[in-house]
């Protein structure tokens, strides 16, 4: 069986449910190892706050580069002015539901210009950012941005997240309709995993109807909510703790793993890379 496993929360500063899930997640059980920070959400500014309260040698926190905006009734806005990065920008001046809707390709010094700007919100905000990741994974749709994210993270002195898995990589369960069909989920695919390491990820959040937000033509009003409110149960719950302790697998931070776990070696892999901060 599997020994570690490098566990994820995403979206926090999304919505406020979100923040108060991975929050309370952090503060009282001993899952969740990296929390990845969305700069261009409404309550991130809120959310860094919370952050800020925690003790983060426990935890690392992380930067998810966001260029899209896939939710009808909840909106991403870039951090740049929209002049500045056309190739990334619908006409009402949000990211795009998805990518390749735009019909043109991304302009890769658009997506640093960016994910720069990104960062430098994050930073302003006092978070000590140790990673980046990226929201919805562009990388599978534009590989031309591999190896200038590879270079923009080397630069910033940040751990990549594609060193730590394969791109297509099955992530963990989710979409569960409670939270112990959720465990027994998670639980049977982890007792599957024969790596020395895996990542996973998590988007928890509060029951709210903030959650009503969290829909498109591919997610019905609420249902989105409902899953996420599933998965916060089930953390809150302690049982995966429990159940991780009693196999002796660890969840381990992105900080842990640089420091003392051999990368995946994938395309987005860049052995020797120097920390500058």
């Amino acid at each position: 069986m599997i020994s570690k496993l490098i566990t994820r929360s995403d979206d926090f500063g999304s919505s406020n449910a979100s923040n108060q899930a991975i929050y309370q997640s952090l503060k009282e059980k001993n899952y969740i190892k990296n929390v990845s920070c969305m700069a261009v959400g409404p309550m991130m500014e809120a959310g860094a706050e919370l952050l800020k309260t925690l003790p983060t040698h426990d935890f690392s926190i992380g930067m998810h580069g966001t260029l899209t905006s896939e939710w009808t009734y909840l909106k991403w806005f870039p951090m740049t002015e929209t002049s500045k990065i056309p190739s990334l920008v619908t006409d009402q001046n949000t990211f795009p539901p998805e990518f390749g809707l735009l019909g043109q390709r991304i302009e890769p010094d658009e997506v640093i210009k960016e994910f720069n700007a990104q960062l430098d919100q994050l930073t302003k905000l006092g978070l000590p950012i140790s990673y980046f990741d990226t929201h919805m994974m562009p990388e599978l749709f534009y590989p031309e941005l591999i190896p200038v994210l590879n270079e923009w993270a080397n630069q910033k002195g940040l751990i990549n997240h594609l060193d730590w898995y394969e791109l297509r990589q099955n992530l963990g369960p989710h979409s569960f309709s409670s939270e112990k069909t959720g465990f027994t989920l998670w639980t049977e695919w982890i007792n599957g995993l024969t790596e020395n390491y895996r990542l996973t990820l998590m988007h928890p959040m509060i029951p709210s109807r903030e959650g009503l937000s969290f829909a498109n033509s591919r997610s019905a009003i609420g249902r989105v909510g409902k899953y996420r409110a599933n998965e916060y149960k089930l953390l809150m719950s302690g049982k995966l703790d429990k159940w991780c302790d009693k196999n002796e697998i660890m969840r381990v931070s992105y900080e842990y793993a640089e420091r003392n776990l051999t990368k995946k070696g994938s395309e987005g892999t860049k052995n020797g890379r120097k920390r500058t901060g």
